[in-house]
């Protein structure tokens, strides 16, 4: 049976509180009481540390830190040393020699620690520094797959899967690797076959039913001209339709005379909106739409398009259409209307259907799935923390070198101790007279903070020379 840990104790504002001096101790926080914490839980944000170092320590992803998983991050640190106390020796650097290489948790940060190294063209260096972890650009900037499930252009093995990689990005944007490179995620490159199956698709549809083209390759162009005409010849033929019912309508619908003398004071121009919002033509009573002569001026290069690429191929050249006419006209562009307005893969149209159809055929898509794995297996990389310089990762404790720069962190800042241990260890400090608290009776007050300001304080008790402004009020704002 394993003996229980033997605990030494000191007081100090009236109560008994443990005192962590070594690497075993910490090692037994499991075996503490919890009834003699200081403080059993913290937020992972609003304190004066870095908050993505605390977000991997809460595994449950609940914003805050509770004893038990503080006690996982001791275990897991503790694992990855040879000594457990080189936790209480606060250094910006991580010497290799310490690493404990016979657990799998060692074994993984010592080669995290050295492909980082390496990285950095410092393949003989001894120890590793917060800095050298805080860099990722500069780390994997030569690294071909660096973990982060993201492949630029410049990592595929053939110039086909590159092409495919330059496509994806043109259509759908890019995500930046940990190089800082502009690549693509898994997720879009299923959209982007997703996306070109679906154009590829869609366009299978018009070249089965001819309704669909009923001009071929001109019919785009026949399409968007009717759908600039389409307001302007139903107006028309909407007054031919009143004046026939009513023929005093005539007049105003032909718009007064008035109405021209206030144009004629005007500077005008065809693109006058005065112009271009007169009826097509002269209105009368069944009145077929004229498409040479006596169409308003500003309609009339229109009109010139829509008899070269609709009438003459549809209606035979026609000098006149009838509302009969138009209603055929329209009806024959029903289906491309419609089939338009169903289009899908429209991110992926600016390539072409030729270059859309060419894609799936190439080994492109087995290549960027084979090469995924590659890439999630590389070396995953720290990300620093810009604020305040602490580097910080991934969830939870998975990633190689994600271990490395949080234990680098952790050895700098201390943040391996319990908030009661530092709180204590301050504590213990004012007791033994090397500093005096502002106020000693303050003491009681200090320690029934909540959690979150108790880990403040015991924060600002490490950091030299802040003592003298340290108060309970102080603190409550920290």
């Amino acid at each position: 049976m394993k003996p229980k840990h033997t605990w030494k104790f000191f007081r100090a504002g009236g109560f008994d509180q443990v005192h962590l001096e070594s690497g075993a101790d910490l090692l037994a926080l499991n075996e503490l009481d919890q009834k003699l914490w200081v403080a059993l839980a913290c937020p992972t944000t609003g304190l004066e540390f870095d908050s993505k170092t605390l977000a991997l320590i809460d595994t449950d992803k609940d914003g805050r830190i509770r004893a038990p998983e503080l006690i996982a991050a001791v275990n897991w640190a503790a694992a990855c040393l040879k000594n457990p106390d080189d936790l209480l020796k606060p250094s910006a650097q991580l010497e290799l020699s310490a690493i404990n290489e016979d657990s799998p948790e060692g074994k993984q940060l010592l080669a995290s620690a050295r492909h980082i190294l390496a990285s950095l063209g410092k393949p003989a260096a001894t120890s590793i520094t917060l800095e050298d972890t805080s860099d990722t650009a500069k780390i994997f900037v030569q690294t071909r797959f660096n973990g982060d499930g993201i492949i630029p252009a410049d990592s595929a093995e053939d110039l086909v899967t590159q092409n495919v990689i330059t496509d994806i990005l043109a259509c759908l944007g890019s995500e930046l690797d940990r190089s800082g490179k502009p690549g693509v995620s898994q997720a879009k490159v299923d959209q982007f076959f997703a996306e070109a199956q679906a154009y590829s698709d869609w366009w299978a549809l018009a070249e089965k039913d001819p309704a669909i083209l009923p001009l071929d390759g001109s019919t785009a162009l026949a399409a968007a001209t009717l759908k600039s005409l389409r307001p302007k010849v139903n107006d028309y033929f909407t007054r031919c339709r009143l004046a026939a019912f009513d023929p005093r309508a005539l007049a105003a619908l032909n718009r007064d005379e008035k109405d021209y003398l206030a144009l004629a004071a005007k500077e005008l121009t065809l693109g006058s909106i005065e112009i271009v919002g007169l009826p097509l033509a002269q209105v009368e009573a069944g009145k077929p739409l004229p498409l040479a002569q006596g169409i308003n001026p500003a309609w009339s290069d229109v009109m010139a398009q829509f008899v070269e690429q609709i009438v003459r191929p549809i209606l035979n050249g026609k000098s006149a259409l009838t509302e009969a006419d138009w209603q055929t006209v329209s009806a024959r562009f029903a289906a491309y209307e419609a089939w338009q307005g169903a289009k899908a893969g429209a991110l992926v149209e600016k390539l072409g259907l030729p270059r859309v159809r060419e894609i799936p055929g190439t080994p492109s898509r087995p290549c960027l799935r084979a090469t995924r794995p590659s890439n999630r297996k590389a070396t995953p990389s720290p990300r620093s923390s810009a604020s305040s310089g602490t580097t910080a990762t991934c969830s939870n404790y998975s990633t190689t070198s994600s271990r490395s720069a949080i234990f680098i962190a952790a050895k700098r800042e201390r943040s391996f101790k319990s908030a009661h241990s530092i709180w204590t260890n301050g504590a213990a400090s004012f007791a033994s007279g090397s500093r005096t608290p502002p106020n000693t009776r303050s003491w009681p007050a200090w320690r029934a903070l909540t959690s979150p300001t108790a880990i403040a304080c015991a924060r600002a008790l490490v950091k030299k020379g802040k003592f003298s402004q340290l108060s309970p009020t102080a603190i409550r704002t920290t």
